[in-house]
């Protein structure tokens, strides 16, 4: 992509989405600090990018693997909070059942969603006791919790000025973790 702006200018386009496949494969190689150089450039290139969750968690992963905790837990709760927006606007039972949402149901779906990835690169085992402990800490479901009740009143509201400061909320704890 980097030789395509260069070659023709501009900005990137990436509507297929060619932009997340690096990171997995830096993953699966166990070769996280070349991870943190591409989400450097990631970051850099595709600032207001929302990511997908499992790009989100690929993020979290290669932090962890570098040192950097703190990043890791925003990357981590961006994940989870990332997949309570797409059931939000997409309705994706995939994770969430859209009716009667359940913080430790959810919170444990997601964590098995992540161990199967784990499974499947192997050499994680550390990152996921880390995460174990971090998705149990009272920061994470307080967190999580907060944002599950500002979706549901989302959900009955009509009025867009209302809709909006729910909107923003549900924004400022996602930006704030």
């Amino acid at each position: 992509m980097a030789a395509d702006k260069r070659r023709w200018g501009g900005e990137y386009d990436d509507s297929r989405g060619l932009r997340y496949a690096p990171l997995q494969l830096y993953v699966k190689l166990g070769d996280f600090t070349g991870g943190l150089r591409y989400t450097n450039w990631f970051h850099k290139n595709f600032p207001d990018d929302v990511c997908h969750p499992s790009f989100l968690m690929e993020w979290a992963m290669v932090n962890y693997k570098t040192g950097r905790i703190k990043v890791a837990e925003h990357k981590a709760f961006l994940a989870f909070y990332e997949l309570l927006g797409y059931k939000t606007r997409y309705g994706d039972e995939k994770f969430f059942d859209a009716e009667n949402i359940n913080a430790n149901l959810e919170i444990q779906k997601f964590f098995e969603w992540v161990l199967n990835f784990i499974k499947e690169v192997g050499n994680l085992s550390d990152f996921e006791v880390w995460l174990k402990e971090f998705i149990g800490s009272e920061r994470f479901i307080t967190s999580i919790n907060t944002v599950i009740d500002l979706y549901r009143k989302l959900e009955n509201e009509n009025d867009y000025p209302e809709r909006e400061k729910l909107l923003k909320k549900i924004r400022k704890i996602g930006k704030e973790f």
